[in-house]
């Protein structure tokens, strides 16, 4: 019975393993190809298994997509609603979200190609993005656009449509971004973020 038990808990944790190493080589298949060239073929190649072993720890291509936004978006997130809960003052609160962002936009330079890659425009996330990625962006939004209303209430920023202003900031992080990942990353993660805070700054702050 024990050996049994061990030999179901090996299968897992190599399954687990497995399914880890995938999602590594599919971040940097879809990171270079985009969606619609990228080979399931070429992501099982890089990791030594058959393209029906890939199939059976994930169902599609579809579903290997899927996942790795799932993977990637939530811990995102996670460290996103963590740099705004805070005590810290509002546009400290907004900044330390930027900081967090590119953090891990350098953290993981692959996902961030992988973004880019499908051309939407983060200020008006598309119907096509993955369904959890879209509700992680409208939580992120009704968040900021909180913190926003607060700092106006305050007199601490511009009198603007609280969401509007989010939308704003997620254009300009778009297109910094942009410009940075076209650079190859070559510049500091806390300079180009110095920069988005200088930049959203200047146009909000008062």
């Amino acid at each position: 019975m024990i050996r049994k038990k061990v030999v179901r808990k090996a299968h897992a944790m190599r399954g687990e393993l497995y399914r880890s190493l995938v999602l590594e080589a599919a971040e940097q298949e879809f990171a270079a190809h985009g969606f619609a060239d990228a080979r399931v073929q070429r992501v099982a190649d890089s990791v030594g298994l058959s393209v029906g072993t890939l199939y059976n720890l994930f169902e599609s291509k579809e579903g290997l997509y899927e996942e790795l936004h799932k993977k990637r978006a939530t811990a995102l997130m996670e460290q996103l609603v963590a740099s705004l809960n805070t005590d810290a003052p509002v546009q400290e609160r907004l900044a330390n979200t930027v900081r967090t962002l590119t953090a891990f936009a350098a953290e993981h330079p692959d996902y961030l190609r992988m973004v880019f890659q499908r051309g939407n425009a983060w200020s008006n996330q598309s119907s096509h993005s993955p369904v959890l990625e879209q509700r992680f962006f409208q939580r992120g939004v009704e968040l900021a656009s909180a913190l926003c209303q607060l700092a106006i209430s305050r007199g601490e920023m511009v009198e603007d449509e609280p969401r509007r202003i989010v939308l704003t900031l997620m254009a300009v992080l778009q297109a910094q971004m942009a410009s940075w990942l076209d650079s190859g990353l070559n510049e500091d993660a806390d300079a180009v973020s110095a920069r988005i805070i200088s930049l959203f700054s200047r146009m909000y702050a008062i």
